[in-house]
């Protein structure tokens, strides 16, 4: 998985084609990244012709879901050349959703969830983890959450 772009927002082809030589016969998934590029749909057509298997992308919004518009786009526009995978935010609360809306055939889903920590004292100086993450939970996989999203895509 990787993610190259230029200064001005478009793919670095030069180094994706590299990383995608270097990788073969491994597949290579373009990252997140696609989602700070300035035209997705001019970036998509870009790596189609580098031998990138998919793309990971939120349809350049903060999640995939309120990029679902753009995902469908993306999706339609890729055909059978490279794989949209939606990514950001999928869950078992909004992938039907998801599915319906984009066509999309593989979706990325960190299927966690927060878990009290067992930790009784926190340094009030130093937070180790992200601002909206409290110190006293830990983020984890859900079982649960992964079984949930196995049914709804078995039933797509």
């Amino acid at each position: 998985v990787v993610g190259f772009l230029t200064a001005d927002g478009a793919i670095d082809l030069a180094k994706t084609q590299t990383i995608v030589d270097l990788a073969y016969p491994l597949e290579v998934t373009f990252h997140r990244a696609f989602d700070m590029c300035k035209d997705p749909f001019k970036a998509l057509e870009a790596l189609k012709k580098t031998g990138v298997k998919r793309i990971l992308t939120s349809g350049g919004f903060q999640t995939a879901f309120e990029g679902a518009d753009v995902l469908a786009k993306l999706v339609k526009a890729a055909g059978d050349d490279i794989i949209i995978m939606p990514g950001s935010g999928v869950n078992s609360g909004n992938l039907a959703q998801l599915i319906q809306k984009t066509h999309a055939v593989e979706f990325h889903s960190s299927a966690k969830s927060f878990v009290k920590s067992s930790m009784h004292y926190f340094n009030p100086r130093v937070n180790m983890g992200h601002n909206e993450v409290n110190e006293y939970r830990k983020i984890t996989v859900s079982g649960d959450e992964v079984n949930s999203l196995r049914n709804i895509l078995d039933k797509s």
